[in-house]
């Protein structure tokens, strides 16, 4: 090596050297960096008297300057007592309570734009106290929507104490607008579902007119896409975006903060026909409005006789901070993977004699 090289590595040493000196109290300062400018310097004339001076022990001898910054912390602060803190603090009740603090700010900083909004704010729905939803535990066994959706429309014709019923299915999906894609939830609604609920669009309309609910193409956007993909701008309405890959044409915007029970469903299009199973990937949800003041309890039995004894269930009630699930088993817990839906359409047409009507029984 030459004496260029030397100088370099021996110049950079100590600029390291004196800029971690900076940390030391001051009183120590001097003495300190003395040691290890001297420490320095005699092992680079070492490395040159044995003609070890390569590449490969200058970095060494870097990454040992660099060393210099931990050194000069421990004579800012004590060692001992930098142990003892890094031993016992994480097992404080403070440190715990400013770890949850810091977690809980992450989580509202990182949130999407509006979902703070819906979680604190009270469902928009009318009467929420008389609503009942169905589903399906998703660790169990699948069943069409279209199972859900048929159920509703025969239990609405069989029991009196139930005002009127809706049902959606919901699905993970992808959207393109002007504003590029997001993968979000899409759900396909029944017509009435809206109205049901006592919730309408503050802009455009819904599925609730006789026009719009044959629409193939219509679709309702939430808030968060309405500001994310036309920053909020009242020409929305009939603009046009492809969701997962199928041109629709946007007919209305939800109010802020609406949710359905199953949370974070962005783009809504109407339930229509029968659609292609899509098995464990698309999930159906029944809600059904009581007269009041009929009890959610009575409508166990009726409910259980449709779905036939495949599975488990998800049966609660609507309150002012959302649904609360309260799990009530079918009959039968062991039945294995992918029964429920032929368990269902067995009962199905076991159930045609205790109801009225109870179209398209699965198959």
């Amino acid at each position: 090596m030459g004496a260029y090289s030397l100088r370099t590595v021996l110049f950079w040493c100590q600029q390291v050297v004196r800029v971690a000196s900076w940390i030391v109290p001051q009183n120590q300062r001097g003495e300190w960096r003395k040691e290890w400018n001297s420490e320095v310097w005699h092992w680079i004339h070492f490395l040159v008297e044995s003609d070890r001076l390569t590449v490969s022990s200058e970095m060494e001898l870097m990454r040992h300057c660099w060393g210099s910054f931990a050194d000069a912390l421990w004579h800012r602060f004590n060692r001992q007592t930098v142990l003892e803190f890094v031993q016992e603090k994480p097992q404080s009740p403070s440190f715990l309570l400013l770890c949850c603090g810091l977690t809980l700010l992450i989580v509202l900083v990182a949130a999407p734009r509006g979902s703070l909004k819906s979680l604190l704010e009270s469902p928009s729905y009318t009467n929420p106290e008389e609503l009942l939803i169905v589903s399906l535990d998703q660790n169990k066994d699948w069943a069409a929507p279209e199972f859900l959706r048929d159920a509703g429309i025969a239990l609405i014709k069989a029991q009196n104490s139930i005002a009127a019923q809706g049902a959606y299915a919901y699905r993970p999906n992808e959207l393109r607008g002007p504003a590029g894609s997001e993968h979000i939830k899409s759900a396909r609604v029944t017509p009435g579902l809206f109205s049901m609920l006592g919730v309408r669009p503050v802009l455009g309309t819904s599925f609730d007119s006789g026009v719009n609910a044959e629409c193939s193409d219509c679709v309702v956007i939430s808030d968060g896409i309405w500001a994310d993909q036309f920053h909020r701008s009242p020409r929305a309405i009939g603009e046009t975006l492809l969701l997962h890959g199928e041109r629709v044409r946007v007919i209305g915007v939800m109010p802020a903060g609406f949710q359905l029970t199953e949370t974070g469903i962005s783009i809504f299009s109407v339930f229509r026909g029968t659609n292609t199973p899509l098995p464990r990937y698309e999930w159906g949800v029944l809600m059904l409005r009581l007269h009041p003041p009929e009890q959610p309890e009575k409508l166990y039995n009726p409910v259980t006789t449709l779905l036939g004894d495949g599975g488990w269930v998800r049966f609660g009630s609507a309150t002012k901070r959302g649904v609360i699930p309260r799990p009530h088993p079918i009959r039968n817990r062991d039945v294995r993977y992918g029964r429920l839906s032929r368990v269902a359409g067995s009962t199905c047409r076991r159930s045609s004699q205790l109801f009225a009507d109870f179209p398209n029984c699965p198959s």
